[in-house]
């Protein structure tokens, strides 16, 4: 069964150690949907979600990106989609 992804921006707050070298999380803000508003104040995605982010992003910079409701199948859009 497919499941249909829909449009979703964050703010990015920081990045986020891991306990392994070179491992790192990033963490966000104020998750929206582009129909029906804010979905969720705090994100946090692993380093293997994170490691398909190119680029490093600055504080306060906007991310775009399509999941389904649970944040699964992260693709990517802005920045650096």
């Amino acid at each position: 069964m497919s499941r249909q992804k829909a449009m979703f921006t964050a703010v990015f707050e920081r990045y986020e150690q891991s306990m392994e070298l070179l491992k790192q999380r990033t963490c966000f803000r104020d998750v929206r949907v582009r129909e029906g508003g804010l979905v969720a104040k705090e994100l946090v995605f692993d380093e293997e979600t994170s490691g398909k982010i190119t680029g490093h992003l600055t504080i306060g910079e906007y991310i775009a990106f399509l999941a389904d409701v649970e944040f699964k199948n992260i693709e990517f859009q802005y920045p650096h989609g």
